[in-house]
């Protein structure tokens, strides 16, 4: 009887003529041997996915990609010696999620290579559903992040149009501290705090303060350095008279 993990498998495996790539995605095969590429290619290819072929991994690192969702499907036999490096190098940040595929499988090899970022491990010959439910995986995986990726760089932008001073109160009120406390800190009034208030959750598109909380958050603003998010010393010691009033 087939595992609960292997029925699945086969049951996206028997979708993936119809939803495995999207209208511009792409699976990068890199495999040095010429008959086990042309293999692989082509049944990825008659089940509807996109691929592009590399006989070495110096060819796929110095292609332009597209972009778009995609995954590295890539045989450990065209590593050297510096393997991990290599691997490294291609599941970088930003870098499409790499399948590993080998003939000769080392479990310790293959730790260190989900460790190093690969997110799945096949042995030779590899099975074209047990390929194409990986692909499957990866491409969402790669859809997800890009998606997350995107969702930052939006907060990024909106984040950069706070001026110092809503950074500044922006990083206390996330953190719980009330009106009153915030404007005491920075000796300001507290009509001045909500103020600021309002316009940091105008510029950042911010549905209520919970979601502004949840933007700090993706931001990780809470992670910051506390010279930047908290008061100087000196600043401190010269609002410290206010702060106890």
């Amino acid at each position: 009887m087939n595992s609960p993990a292997a029925q699945n498998c086969s049951t996206a495996a028997a979708r993936a003529a119809r939803d495995v790539t999207r209208p511009g995605e792409m699976v990068y095969l890199i495999e040095g041997a010429a008959q086990v590429r042309e293999r692989l290619f082509t049944e990825l290819t008659a089940s509807g996915v996109a691929v592009q072929s590399f006989e070495c991994p110096g060819e796929y690192l110095c292609l332009a990609r597209q972009d778009s969702a995609a995954c590295v499907i890539f045989d450990t036999q065209l590593l050297d010696v510096t393997g991990i490096d290599l691997l490294r190098q291609l599941t970088g940040e930003g870098a499409p999620p790499v399948i590993l595929m080998s003939a000769h499988p080392d479990f310790q090899f293959g730790v260190r290579a989900i460790k190093a970022g690969a997110i799945d491990f096949l042995v030779h010959p590899v099975k074209s559903d047990a390929l194409l439910c990986s692909v499957n995986e990866a491409l969402s995986r790669d859809r997800i992040a890009r998606q997350r990726r995107a969702e930052i760089a939006m907060l990024q932008e909106c984040y950069s149009k706070l001026t110092p001073r809503e950074r500044e109160v922006l990083a206390l009120l996330v953190r719980g501290r009330l009106n009153k406390q915030v404007a005491g800190t920075f000796a300001i009034r507290e009509g001045t705090v909500k103020a600021h208030r309002g316009q940091i959750t105008r510029k950042m598109g911010a549905r209520s303060f919970a979601d502004l909380v949840c933007m700090a958050i993706k931001l990780q603003i809470l992670e910051e350095d506390r010279s930047y998010t908290e008061p100087s010393f000196t600043r401190l010691l010269r609002h410290l008279p206010t702060a106890l009033a």
